[in-house]
């Protein structure tokens, strides 16, 4: 969108953010530039992409940084206490500083997680007539999806207030591996001769 906007400035303004490309003609420019360059095939990829963005990664777009790198001039009272505390400094470093090396431990892990849901998701979809209780979950969570295509969307953090009906949804498919005869892991009854 930036580099759109930028192509209404002279060229020696280009690369200066605070240019003037954010200006209500030139964003009105923009928008209808890139309406007109619509195609049914543009729309789909697009709507694809976004989708992609909402559903495809397990951390759930978590984003923070080392506190020392953050632009805000709030940072927690409680990180000033326990900058010096080493089992603080170890889940910041493992769970919540993305920018830390350590965290792809985490980011790897929480990923097998959100196959493993999905996996459950597609299994709770197998069923043909699923029951009018997972009817109202299947709803719930196709209209929040639609919600953040149509209005939000494009970041998974947003998934977070979904995550109810997701694990609700995916549990119940995982319930169904042990309907299935051939596979050995969810035994249907207890061994009797030991």
């Amino acid at each position: 969108m930036q580099e759109g906007l930028a192509s209404y400035l002279p060229e020696d303004k280009q690369d200066v953010y605070n240019n003037g490309r954010f200006a209500n003609d030139n964003q009105i420019s923009e928008i209808k530039r890139r309406i007109k360059a619509y195609t049914p095939w543009t729309f789909l990829a697009h709507v694809l992409y976004k989708q992609h963005l909402t559903t495809g990664q397990g951390n759930l777009n978590w984003i923070y940084k080392d506190a020392s790198l953050e632009k805000t001039a709030y940072i927690s009272p409680l990180a000033e206490t326990t900058k010096n505390n080493p089992l603080a400094q170890f889940f910041r470093n493992y769970f919540i500083y993305s920018d830390q090396p350590t965290y792809k431990f985490y980011d790897f892990a929480i990923q097998l997680v959100w196959i493993c849901l999905s996996i459950g998701l597609l299994l709770f979809f197998s069923r043909a007539q699923p029951l009018n209780q997972e009817v109202i979950l299947v709803l719930a969570l196709f209209g929040g999806l639609l919600f953040l295509q149509v209005f939000e969307g494009g970041k998974s953090r947003y998934l977070i207030q979904f995550i109810p009906q997701i694990l609700v949804i995916a549990a119940l498919g995982l319930d169904r591996l042990k309907e299935m005869p051939n596979l050995k892991f969810f035994p249907l009854k207890p061994n009797k001769t030991a």
